[in-house]
């Protein structure tokens, strides 16, 4: 994302998120924002997929500068590009 605090906090990888869960999955807090992650990134994967069946273009209409905002937002989510990777390699990651 381009605003200012996905600079100063990027996005944490799945490897990350695992890692937190192993170490602080015991507290119930950090328990709840770990499934409050995972619905936002079913929510982006949905966002993903409507991004793609909208084709190529951009534009300047509203919908175009929206859709140019959501592909270059989508860019920078590590994570979900960690996803992809994986299904389009039928769930073996590459080493």
């Amino acid at each position: 994302m381009t605003f200012p605090l996905r600079r100063r906090f990027p996005p944490l990888t799945r490897k990350r998120l695992r890692e937190i869960q192993q170490q602080y999955g015991h507290d119930p807090v950090v328990r709840r924002l770990l499934w409050e992650i995972k619905c936002l990134q079913i929510l982006i994967r949905r966002a993903r997929q409507l991004e793609q069946a909208m084709g190529p273009g951009e534009g300047t209409t509203d919908t175009g500068i929206i859709l140019g905002a959501l592909r270059r937002e989508l860019a920078t989510e590590s994570w979900l590009q960690e996803w992809e990777m994986e299904m389009d390699t039928c769930g073996k990651m590459p080493p």
